[in-house]
């Protein structure tokens, strides 16, 4: 008797990469790009004993770990990742809570936007 495997979409990380690898750079270019130009615009300090000293808000990290996440179709590691490099940035006292939340809506948002405009051409 044949044992059926059963097959969920999430599952299938690496063909995603395989066939998207162009596009995942792409977006994440854009992602860090205008992050860092906003980060620049914005100008907000970071937390005082921050080894850093270019801006802080929105967290760079924060929004390319975030933006990984609707390039990878929502796979949990995606998730997981980026819960737990945005949560070392606040602990490490790199960033304050409100830019890593930033950051993480930013770079979720824009690679959404842009995924979706790849996807529908």
């Amino acid at each position: 008797m044949r044992l059926l495997k059963q097959q969920k979409p999430y599952l299938n990380t690496m063909n995603i990469i395989n066939h998207n690898w162009k596009k995942i750079i792409i977006i994440l270019l854009i992602v860090y790009l205008s992050n860092t130009g906003l980060k620049y615009i914005i100008n907000q300090d970071r937390p005082v004993d921050a080894c850093s000293e270019s801006p802080g808000f929105p967290s760079g990290h924060a929004a390319v770990s975030f933006a990984l996440i609707p390039l990878f179709n929502m796979h949990p590691f995606s998730i997981l990742l980026a819960l737990v490099i945005s949560t070392e940035r606040v602990f490490s006292h790199e960033h304050t809570l409100i830019q890593v939340i930033a950051g993480a809506l930013f770079g979720f948002v824009v690679s959404y936007i842009f995924n979706k405009i790849t996807i529908s051409k």
